[in-house]
């Protein structure tokens, strides 16, 4: 829960040696990877990668494991007044890391739940004129992290309004089976916003080398679009019981 670059006070008061040993510690071959995309040679992008970085030392890597976040027992709940002009409403839920079997099923979820005008929340808050804008963001991380659901609402309406409406959309997914149909479009959904997020040489690099950072496999995102073929109804109705707790 510690932004990465770190807050104000702690950059204000760092000294130039604590980051230059940081860089020392952590900025290395070996902690680091490197992609290349394009119609290039690999005999050259080698040779090139080996010159540039084949002198620079190794080094050990601390190995560190964050400690568990402690069990969510209740509901929390925070009211931040802000001079804006119409209320958010942002929830958040634990769940798993990126490898974790359970998280095809909670994509399809994300989409069933989010995913374009044609999800569920979409019309009902969108569509019903109670929200200007409604998504689903399902954490992908090497540890376990928060899927979170953020609303804007309409001018006059309230976060409580979207609360209520997302709690029983929760609800009728946990009960009720999703129609075939309904599960192929959230896959053609996912895979569309894939594809668009991939134009550019730039964007298929950022892909490849973030499955390969935290996944440890470049080819784990591709993998991940085959396995959402084989999610089953019940399953995303077990993953959103198990995760999307009241």
């Amino acid at each position: 829960h510690w932004p990465i670059i770190g807050y104000s006070d702690d950059l204000a008061a760092a000294k130039s040696q604590q980051c230059l040993e940081f860089y020392k510690t952590h900025y290395a071959p070996n902690n680091a990877t490197i992609v290349v995309v394009g119609d290039v040679s690999a005999d050259k992008i080698f040779s090139l990668i080996e010159k540039a970085y084949g002198h620079l030392p190794a080094v050990e890597l601390e190995k560190t494991v964050p400690p568990a976040e402690p069990a969510q027992t209740a509901e929390k709940t925070k009211t931040i007044p802000l001079n804006i002009a119409v209320e958010k409403l942002l929830m958040g839920y634990h769940t798993t890391n990126l490898k974790n079997a359970d998280v095809p099923a909670l994509i399809l979820a994300q989409n069933i739940l989010g995913g374009g005008k044609s999800s569920r929340l979409y019309r009902k808050l969108v569509d019903g004129g109670i929200a200007t804008e409604v998504g689903i963001e399902i954490a992908e991380s090497k540890d376990p992290g928060l899927s979170v659901i953020a609303v804007n609402m309409q001018k006059g309406k309230s976060a409580k309004e979207a609360l209520k409406i997302i709690d029983q959309e929760l609800a009728t997914l946990i009960k009720k089976s999703i129609p075939a149909e309904e599960l192929f479009r959230a896959i053609s959904q996912y895979k569309l916003s894939l594809f668009h997020s991939q134009l550019s040489p730039h964007s298929k690099a950022r892909y490849l080398g973030f499955y390969e950072t935290v996944a440890g496999d470049f080819e784990f995102g591709v993998k991940l679009v085959n396995q959402l073929r084989e999610v089953k109804s019940s399953q995303v109705q077990k993953a959103v019981k198990k995760y999307f707790k009241s």
